[in-house]
């Protein structure tokens, strides 16, 4: 709160009509950030793991692979290092009107893994693996291309993956209207997942 001294301190500096402003500012800012006001979402512990893909691997079929064999119900990927030899990606926007395929594809041409990022998921009551990732990629001059990781990305030397294990959620994916694709939806598994709402 400001203190009395403190307002006569304003009016000595600023015009009346300053000093007015800055009092509805004092009034106004935390009525704003009160009524913003967050949903409820789970959180879980985490488990960390790391393995390594190795050359002619396909990128995407060995990351959904991986997840399905150890039925890891939700998961992140922190990180992967690597390379690939034949690139494969869905770009932005891909099926648009504009009559492109929205696919870039190079099987010539080496490229550096410099970033891959996104969701994982396993349900064990289609007994399927799915997931929503994006994937960074720069060639032999540096010039980067990003887009969706779809199959048909091949490793070339290595692919160091690194990824988040969320026991106590699961990943399920649900029709959004909004945005016309399924989605991702995140739902407790245990009593263990702790709900945060903000206040």
């Amino acid at each position: 709160m400001i203190s009395v001294k403190q307002l006569t301190l304003f009016t000595e500096l600023f015009t009346p009509w300053a000093v007015l402003s800055v009092c509805c500012l004092i009034v106004a800012i935390p009525a704003a950030f009160r009524s913003r006001r967050l949903p409820a979402v789970p959180w879980s512990s985490v488990v960390a793991t790391t393995f390594r893909l190795k050359p002619h691997e396909d990128l995407m079929d060995s990351l959904l692979s991986f997840t399905r064999t150890n039925r890891i119900s939700a998961a992140s990927i922190v990180t992967c290092v690597g390379s690939l030899r034949a690139v494969h990606i869905r770009l932005a926007a891909a099926g648009t009107a504009d009559g492109s395929s929205g696919f870039y594809s190079n099987d010539s041409k080496r490229y550096e893994i410099v970033s891959l990022v996104g969701t994982l998921e396993y349900n064990s009551v289609t007994d399927k693996a799915t997931g929503h990732l994006h994937i960074g990629l720069a060639d032999e001059h540096g010039a980067v291309i990003g887009g969706h990781l779809v199959t048909g990305c091949r490793v070339y030397t290595t692919a160091e993956v690194t990824l988040l294990r969320c026991p106590s959620l699961q990943h399920t994916r649900v029709h959004d209207p909004d945005s016309g694709y399924d989605e991702l939806m995140v739902v407790p598994t245990d009593d263990a997942c702790l709900s945060y709402k903000a206040t």
